[in-house]
């Protein structure tokens, strides 16, 4: 590291999910950051004494607080209970053991499911809190944003992000979302010469995606700026694609175009339209571009068919 940076310590709390493992690749490549991404066993976020005494003893300046339990529609109600009680104390445990050690910046993730009127399409922030979640991983979320709102010791970002998508998704896990789920469904019916892919609803319901690596130049916008400080900030595209444009373009890039798409309307399919208004967002950094969904597909089926490598990628 040359003289004049000058490197801080920044702590990444679910450093082995999707997002967390992309962004600790992404801040380990940057001389100014030292990068401290514990796993479970070293770090139990449900433990309040372990997250002061690891602050403390690595002199940490920013926390990214991206560790969670939750999953897709067809996990999320069967398992709310589990969902509600870890997911609140791991919120509140890391909140504030950040704020009480004197953290210098607190970033963190609230979720679109807070967004929750099926009579509406477009939701700005002010939305945020005007209806139920549909399920309890919402309300943790915004037990956590009114703790940060109270708080004064320290600043903090709040992002709130649609659909993501990117390489680096974990496409083997049983319990995921859409697209690393429809990865896994042409890998298994490559493997098992099935022929064909089943994917629940009818495919019309429309979804805003955003590319991992967009949300991780806005996380570091976020460490380097006060511009988005206790802010509540909706991270969108607003230019959602279909779920059968996703899956169909999913195949095109894999080069499966053998593979038949089966379509299971019994299954549940979520709200059919879901946007979050970006325009505040825009307003702070009016020229921030974000990624095509045709080039982050294509992008990520590069990395899978070059056996999940980012060489020459990105």
């Amino acid at each position: 590291m040359t003289n004049n940076v000058k490197q801080r310590n920044v702590l990444v709390m679910g450093g082995s999910g999707f997002l967390g493992s992309q962004l600790v690749r992404r801040l380990q490549g940057l001389e100014e950051y030292q990068v401290f991404a514990p796993s479970h066993k070293e770090l139990d976020a449900c433990e309040y004494s372990q997250i002061v005494n690891f602050i403390k003893n690595n002199q940490i300046d920013i926390v990214i607080h991206a560790v969670a339990n939750h999953a897709g529609i067809g996990t999320g109600v069967n398992q709310e209970l589990y969902f509600l009680e870890s997911n609140l104390l791991m919120n509140s445990n890391l909140v504030k053991a950040s704020y009480e050690s004197g953290i210098e910046k607190f970033i963190t993730f609230g979720t679109s499911c807070c967004y929750n009127n099926p009579e509406q399409v477009v939701f700005t922030e002010e939305d945020y809190w005007k209806n139920k979640s549909e399920i309890s991983y919402g309300t943790c979320k915004r037990v956590m944003l009114e703790q940060l709102q109270l708080q004064n010791a320290m600043n903090w970002v709040y992002l709130v992000p649609p659909n993501l998508y990117g390489p680096g998704d974990h496409f083997g896990e049983k319990h995921t979302h859409f697209v690393p789920a429809t990865y896994k469904k042409f890998d298994d019916a490559i493997k098992e010469n099935t022929g064909f892919i089943t994917v629940w609803g009818d495919g019309s319901q429309m979804r805003d995606f955003l590319f991992v690596e967009d949300l991780i130049d806005i996380i570091l916008k976020s460490i380097e700026s006060e511009i988005l400080d206790r802010q509540v900030m909706n991270i969108a595209t607003m230019k959602d694609s279909s779920v059968k444009e996703v899956v169909t373009l999913i195949r095109e890039t894999l080069g499966y175009m053998d593979i038949e798409i089966k379509w299971d309307t019994s299954k549940p399919t979520g709200v059919g339209r879901k946007v979050l208004d970006n325009s505040k967002f825009l307003s702070l950094i009016p020229d921030f571009k974000f990624t095509n969904i045709n080039f982050g597909i294509e992008t990520i089926s590069k990395w899978h068919l070059n056996g999940d490598s980012y060489e020459g990628l990105l």
